[in-house]
């Protein structure tokens, strides 16, 4: 009767023993789980570290010359630079912060307070409108990829080399119907607009 008594005890202490510990060691993971306070502060100094610094003087005037591409994208993709260059003069234009915004070469006079946008198409793929409706979304994404120059038009020093790119999303282009694909260009003429506007100090 003892024995039976002494035994239950051992199991309800063996059980107690082994909740504790189950316990404990939850309760550890979720200190380990928790951020630590430091921690806080990484993500600001990474996106500092990538967002670029502004140029060193203001510019009133932007001048956009006629954007290039390598030689099999003109050839695939003949209307794409074009298309690219006279986007970002509309979307510069459309800020409504400069005295003037110009495209082409011939607008390319040495002036103060002129910057002069140039860029190169170096990679890019549109995927065609039969690949995106057989396709679909497993035709895989359109995308884009451009070196830009500023260059300071009185000195023509370079005061800036930039790459940029874009890629759309391969499910939302599919329900679209292919529209993100052949509006990539464009697209990307206003995300360097964007991007020189930033980097001008204001």
């Amino acid at each position: 009767m003892n024995s039976r008594k002494t035994w239950k005890r051992n199991c309800i202490c063996m059980l107690s023993l082994m909740l504790l510990i189950l316990m404990a060691s939850c309760a550890g993971k979720e200190v380990k789980s928790e951020p630590q306070a430091g921690s806080a502060a990484k993500p600001d100094a990474t996106a500092a570290k990538d967002q670029d610094l502004p140029l060193a003087k203001p510019y009133r005037m932007i001048v956009v010359a006629e954007y290039e591409a390598t030689a099999d994208i003109a050839k695939d993709y003949p209307t794409a630079a074009r298309e690219c260059q006279a986007n970002t003069v509309w979307a510069l234009q459309e800020k409504k912060a400069y005295q003037a915004v110009d495209s082409g070469k011939a607008a390319t006079t040495r002036r103060d307070g002129t910057l002069l946008v140039s860029a190169k198409v170096t990679d890019m793929r549109i995927v065609s409108g039969a690949a995106r409706i057989w396709g679909g979304a497993f035709a895989g994404s359109s995308f884009m990829e451009i070196d830009i120059t500023l260059a300071d038009a009185a000195t023509n020093a370079t005061v800036r080399q930039k790459k940029l790119s874009s890629a759309n999303n391969p499910w939302a282009a599919a329900w679209m119907g292919g529209s993100t694909d052949h509006s990539l260009p464009a697209d990307m003429g206003r995300i360097v607009a964007e991007y020189v506007h930033s980097v001008i100090p204001k």
